[in-house]
């Protein structure tokens, strides 16, 4: 029995609605994709783009809430999460001259926090930076560049309050620095983020240690090709542990006891280990010296010695326990007396 004509008339018509709303959507979904491939294909072909006006006010606002305001001259986004300032400058809200100039300043983010709108940086990198001492504070009146030529990268561990410093060169005055470390943030009772921590401790400590740093570095006396080496590593209950080790072809001391003729000592080593944080502990400073000359009355071979002191660094606090020196030899004109030592 064949089916009544109306009926196949609305099969025939259901038919053809269902097949165009079928091939409408497919269009559509070409239509889509394509686009999604086309803007794709531009992110990942396009090594800069604009930075979304959210991450600089982000920006803005974690560095003034630790009393800094940020300036720069451009800025560009990398699509893999790479943030880009250049001609960076940092300044004390209540100082009309910069604390800190840099080349660039690199920011490594997760690009999935950004789709949340959200700026939680894994890492910074400083390049081309140099850390001044304002002009107000400087004793010659004038903006000092105390530490020049910076290049450092930190990284966030998955801790949190966790730090790790991967890499960080510059020149201190007279001497070229590296740091390599870790360290943990002290722990705060409010969820900081651990950038927007670093930067408060930062900017509340930096005319602290601009001053110490200032005081000292006059009193370095000449080196020959120096080199300054610091290691930090963690501690729960310290802070971190600095180890410190200086190196240099030579150095030359003015003595009172040796009249305008300065001393030279050759192939000299310092090294000493102390903690950030916490009450005084003992510290053992070791000293070596391949030569010592005393010219015209001779020299004096293989010097070693340590110095034993109580120290606290945030009390500044150096107390001096035992000192104890050896000499391998004495040599003069008239002969070598061997194997020399004291103890203090």
């Amino acid at each position: 029995m064949s089916k009544p004509s109306w009926l196949q008339l609305c099969w025939r018509g259901t038919r053809y609605c269902s097949q165009s709303v079928v091939t409408a959507v497919c269009w559509m979904a070409w239509l889509v994709l394509s686009v999604l491939a086309i803007v794709q294909t531009y992110v990942a072909t396009s090594h800069e783009l604009t930075v979304p006006d959210f991450v600089l006010r982000k920006m803005e606002k974690t560095f003034a809430d630790a009393g800094l305001r940020l300036e720069f001259g451009q800025a560009a986004f990398d699509p893999s999460g790479q943030f880009l300032l250049r001609d960076v400058r940092f300044r004390f809200a209540n100082l009309s001259e910069p604390v800190l100039r840099a080349d660039s300043v690199h920011l490594r983010v997760d690009p999935i926090s950004l789709v949340l709108r959200q700026v939680e940086p894994k890492s910074v990198r400083l390049t081309g930076a140099d850390l001044l001492l304002p002009a107000v504070f400087s004793p010659s009146g004038t903006a000092e560049a105390l530490v020049e030529d910076l290049d450092a990268t930190v990284s966030f561990g998955p801790q949190g309050r966790h730090l790790i410093l991967e890499h960080l060169t510059a020149r201190l005055g007279p001497l070229p620095v590296d740091v390599r470390g870790e360290w943990m943030l002290k722990p705060s009772e409010s969820a900081i983020p651990p950038l927007d921590l670093l930067l408060q401790q930062i900017a509340q400590n930096y005319l602290k240690g601009c001053d110490w740093v200032s005081h000292w570095l006059p009193r370095i006396p000449p080196l020959d090709s120096p080199h300054l080496s610091v290691t930090v590593t963690p501690s729960t209950d310290r802070l971190a542990q600095v180890g410190v080790t200086l190196r240099a072809e030579g150095i030359e001391l003015k003595l009172p006891q040796a009249g305008e003729r300065p001393i030279s000592i050759s192939d000299v080593s310092l090294q000493t280990t102390f903690a950030l944080a916490g009450p005084p502990q003992l510290v053992t400073t070791r000293f070596f010296g391949r030569s010592l000359q005393l010219d015209p009355l001779g020299s004096l071979e293989d010097l070693n010695g340590e110095i034993e002191a109580l120290v606290s660094v945030p009390g500044r606090r150096f107390e001096p326990r035992i000192v104890s020196a050896s000499i391998g030899r004495i040599v003069t004109t008239d002969g070598q007396i061997d194997s020399l030592s004291v103890q203090a």
